[in-house]
């Protein structure tokens, strides 16, 4: 229902803020659902998930070529790291949910330090002026980073957490 109601209050704000044309917005609802639909037509029709999602990253990178905003490179990063995530959790992770409060809580916090923690850190070898510049460097170090970023809290992390808090807070196996 959320992913319904924003992108329609979206486009009615821009119209009313004066910042875009209603044809534009109608354009960009039309254009989202077409993506929503084929991808989905696409997804039930492929059996190799990883394929799939190698010639939708593929189709995405074409945005390199006339893209020049920072969104574009952080998007296209989380979608590299997530698409290395899947298979890679799939094969050594398999991320079990729990209802254990202590657990979920102690994820929840892991989570927050590791990811600012480790986007902190993929900061470090660059100045704060060449990561705000908008140059093709400064967008693929974003890429990069956000790559790792999201690769690692989704695949990476889920793995530790789960050996990490077995030992130390004695939830039995199973659980995590």
């Amino acid at each position: 229902m959320l992913a319904v109601a924003l992108p329609f209050l979206v486009g009615l704000s821009r119209v009313a803020l004066g910042v875009h044309y209603p044809t534009d917005v109608l354009v960009g609802w039309i254009a989202g659902i077409a993506v929503v639909v084929g991808i989905s037509y696409a997804q039930s029709h492929v059996r190799n998930e990883n394929a799939f999602h190698a010639v939708i990253f593929v189709l995405a990178l074409g945005g390199i070529f006339y893209c020049r905003t920072s969104d574009y490179f952080t998007a296209l990063g989380m979608m590299a790291g997530f698409f290395l995530a899947v298979p890679f959790e799939k094969k050594y992770v398999n991320f079990k949910e729990t209802r254990n409060p202590v657990a979920v809580a102690l994820r929840m916090v892991g989570g927050f330090a590791v990811y600012f923690g480790l986007n902190t850190l993929l900061k470090l070898p660059f100045s704060k002026e060449f990561l705000e510049q908008p140059v093709m460097a400064a967008f693929l170090v974003r890429t990069v980073r956000y790559a790792i970023v999201v690769f690692v809290m989704l695949a990476v992390y889920p793995m530790l957490f789960g050996k990490v808090i077995k030992n130390d807070v004695g939830i039995p196996d199973g659980v995590l």
